[in-house]
């Protein structure tokens, strides 16, 4: 499976504006002041009759930090997140909608524990939503409402999760079938621009391949010994590859290098089964 990230951290427009992709981070924002809650994902799949060829191509919309998209792929969490593992029972019709609590606190696997309390260390939310929409014959699309802890009509206590979807029901499939359909509607231009803002950053293949390495989480001296070339001149492809793409640190411009396309999103196929 492969993605292509569309990257608004912290709700905030990414890498010069990314104007074309303006009525996806809109929605969002709508959404989260609509909800109060703390971040959005959504995750659908290319149709095939648009995407000839790109069958297992999703599209991925987040609002997480660009640390925490950089951290997810480093760590190879797309084998972990139950959100790539989603299972339909058989047979579900197409357009069929569920909503249900994702990333509880407590996991059935010490890897899926770490995983749930990686996030909730960095804050993201302490209850997480998803709803569900089986597309029709193209998979499923998903997205994912996070959430503090919402205090019920009395204000004392935390809302349970059942009381949570049963109150925000009709919310929830409305929010998610907006965010849904403003990504399908612009995600075919933002394929095209995307070509376009490759061209016009124009890095080197040395500074990509450096910062294919940094997205796995080597150092400078390590990116060195696989490429056969001194420590500082990795130090200075880096710096490069920054400048050009308009990033102040490592973090950042491989955030920015993933949500072009530039990089891909680290390959974890040899860390499964």
């Amino acid at each position: 499976m492969e993605f292509e990230l569309i990257h608004f951290p912290d709700f905030q427009n990414s890498f010069f504006g990314k104007e074309y992709c303006l009525s996806i981070l809109e929605t969002c924002c709508a959404v989260r002041k609509r909800l109060s809650c703390r971040h959005i994902t959504h995750i659908t799949p290319k149709h095939p009759e648009d995407f000839p060829g790109q069958e297992n191509l999703r599209t991925v919309v987040t609002t997480y930090p660009a640390d925490w998209v950089v951290q997810y792929a480093v760590k190879s969490y797309f084998d972990i997140d139950p959100l790539f593992h989603q299972k339909w029972s058989s047979p579900a019709p197409a357009d069929s909608i569920s909503i249900a609590e994702i990333y509880q606190p407590k996991q059935n696997t010490s890897a899926l524990q770490s995983f749930v309390n990686d996030m909730r260390e960095h804050h993201f939310g302490q209850t997480y939503i998803m709803v569900t929409k089986r597309m029709n014959g193209h998979g499923d699309a998903h997205t994912i409402f996070a959430f503090d802890n919402i205090k019920d009509q009395n204000g004392k206590h935390d809302m349970s999760v059942t009381d949570l979807i049963r109150l925000l029901e009709k919310d929830f499939i409305q929010a998610a079938t907006q965010v849904h359909e403003v990504v399908l509607a612009t995600v075919s231009d933002h394929s095209k621009q995307t070509k376009e803002v490759q061209s016009l950053v124009a890095l080197t293949p040395r500074e990509i391949d450096c910062l294919k390495w940094a997205a796995r989480g080597k150092t400078d001296g390590e990116i060195a010994d696989i490429l056969s070339i001194a420590r500082w001149t990795v130090v200075t492809y880096l710096q490069n590859a920054k400048i050009k793409l308009g990033c102040a640190n490592r973090t950042s411009a491989v955030a920015v290098a993933m949500s072009l396309g530039i990089i891909p999103l680290p390959d974890t196929s040899h860390l499964q089964g």
